[in-house]
Formats: structure tokens, sequence, C-alpha cells
């Protein structure tokens, strides 16, 4: 391990006292993980691969987020919210509870003059609207499980909104998942699997660049060595 006296990718040569350093055996590690062969990379070079493992990183972030917003306006609505109750026919098509959770920060509102404030100063709407598409997401989380659990409708739907002590606003939604005449869900399991590589891909972190064993741990964000999962 860090036998070459070049660097394999710039070709400089590695000299501590002119600044061209080996890797760590731990940012070797945390490369190797990701599928990389860093070993007989300088720092510097090091560098520039996490930059461009980042940029490529938040562009696929960004392309599997269209595709979910996408989803969201093709695959969701094929979902019927109610708030009444099922019938008592559709009973054989009843596949389970499902819910949803949104929590939002909203800030607190305290005293006359500020409740003044938000109300005839348009704060409201802004309010409100929070509380909206914490609404939309709660039942958005719902319909997800409606649809692994192949359902296309949920009844008896009930919304619930509570305040908490730190400004924050808890949003919870619980109903009925049934299946009802045809389940029209195509592409549903494109749509888990792009769910899972999105937040697989935001759990992911950079390899760390360091010099030595005491580098890396300072600059590690926790204790313990680094895993990657094994499906990445």
């Amino acid at each position: 391990m860090n036998s070459s006296t070049v660097c394999r990718v710039c070709g400089r040569t590695f000299s501590k006292r002119g600044g061209i350093r080996h890797l760590s055996a731990e940012s070797i590690r945390d490369f190797k993980r990701l599928g990389i062969e860093a070993e007989d990379m300088c720092m510097s070079c090091a560098m520039d691969k996490v930059k461009e493992l980042s940029l490529e990183r938040e562009e696929r972030l960004g392309d599997l987020k269209a595709e979910l917003r996408e989803c969201e306006k093709n695959v969701l609505t094929e979902i019927q919210v109610m708030t009444t109750p099922h019938p008592e026919s559709w009973m054989p098509g009843v596949k389970g509870v499902v819910s949803g959770y949104a929590v939002v920060g909203v800030g607190a509102l305290t005293g006359l003059a500020n409740m003044f404030t938000d109300i005839f100063g348009g704060e409201s709407e802004e309010y409100l609207q929070k509380i909206r598409n914490a609404e939309r997401h709660a039942v958005n989380v719902a319909k997800m499980q409606a649809l692994s659990l192949g359902a296309n409708i949920i009844s008896g739907m009930r919304l619930e909104v509570k305040s908490g002590n730190t400004g924050t606003i808890l949003v919870s939604c619980v109903g009925t998942a049934v299946e009802h005449g045809s389940v029209n869900v195509p592409g549903f399991e494109r749509v888990r699997e792009t769910a899972k590589e999105y937040a697989e891909l935001r759990r992911r972190r950079m390899p760390i660049v360091a010099g030595s064993s005491e580098s890396y741990a300072e600059l590690s964000p926790s204790a313990g060595s680094y895993e990657v999962p094994a499906h990445l």
C-alpha cells in the first residue's frame, strides 16, 4: 500500500515536504467501498474526485426527484380518497389500515400584536399554505402504502393537525386501504425502485480525504468506521 512514488492520476511525485501526500488507509477504504481504487492517488486528486462524485450525486438526485414528482401526478392520482366509510359490499377488498405523517415548522405566534400582524399582514395565508402542503404530503404517504398493498381507494380518511411546543405542526392521516374494481397502477414497481434509490443516495456520504488516521478521525462526522450499505 502506498508503494508508488508518483500519483497515478496526475503523475506528481509524492513528498510530504512538497505537499503531495498519500491518502490514509481509511480514506482509501472509503473510496474502495464506492468502487474506486484510490491507492497511489494524491490528496489533491482525491479531492477532485470527491467534487466529481458530489456533482454526479446532486445531478442524479435532481433527476430522481423530478421522476418522483411526475409519479405523484401520474400514479398517486389513481388512488381515490374518501372521508366516508366504504360500503359493506367492498369488505372483501379491504387490505388494511394505512397512515401518513408530516411535520412542518411554522414558528410560534406570541402576543396579541403578533396575532393581528399575522392575520391582517397577509402572513396567515402563508401559514395555512404550509399546513396544506403538510396535509398533501401525509396523504401521499398513505397513498403509497395503499399502492404497496394493491389498493386503489382509501376510505374513512381522517386528518388531524396538532401544534407542538417548538413552533412545529404535526399533520397525520389514517384510513382503510381497499381494492375495488380494477387497480390501474402502471409502473408501480419502478416507482418503488426510484424512491428507494433516492433515499439511499441521500444517505450516501462522500469519502473523507485525509493524509493520516488522526486527520481522518478528526474529519469523520461520527465515531467508528464508515460502512457503505452492501447494495450500493
